[in-house]
């Protein structure tokens, strides 16, 4: 019974992890809005950036309700990271791949950020 109980709270943890992932990022526009400012674009760049980035998102929207029926792996959003960096490697100057990446991590900062407030908010599970 007590190995259960544990099975149900944890699929219930897993589920609200795929769901949160999946409400944690800013939305596409925000995202390229960002970019653009940040990243002093020129209009060939901006474009090709603003497909990648769309297309990406459109994936992880798929993975996110995929994950809410059990159906997606961690190493699925590790593909489309790697599929995005490559990506936009090939637009991006060096410096412009930098002001990137801390562009992500204030993203992820963001998003843990999110998850650790979240999580100050919900409930103990009861023995």
């Amino acid at each position: 019974m007590r190995g259960t109980k544990i099975i149900s709270i944890l699929v219930a943890l897993f589920i609200l992890r795929a769901f949160a992932y999946a409400q944690e990022w800013p939305s596409t526009a925000k995202i390229v809005e960002k970019v653009r400012t940040d990243l002093n674009l020129n209009q060939e760049q901006f474009d090709k950036v603003r497909l990648i980035i769309e297309d990406n998102m459109a994936k992880r929207k798929q993975i996110a309700s995929e994950s809410t029926q059990g159906l997606t792996t961690t190493a699925q959003s590790r593909e489309l990271d790697s599929q995005l960096y490559s990506k936009l490697r090939d637009v991006l100057t060096d410096y412009q791949m930098r002001q990137w990446n801390k562009i992500l991590d204030s993203i992820n900062q963001d998003m843990d950020a999110e998850s650790f407030q979240n999580s100050k908010n919900q409930p103990l599970p009861k023995n």
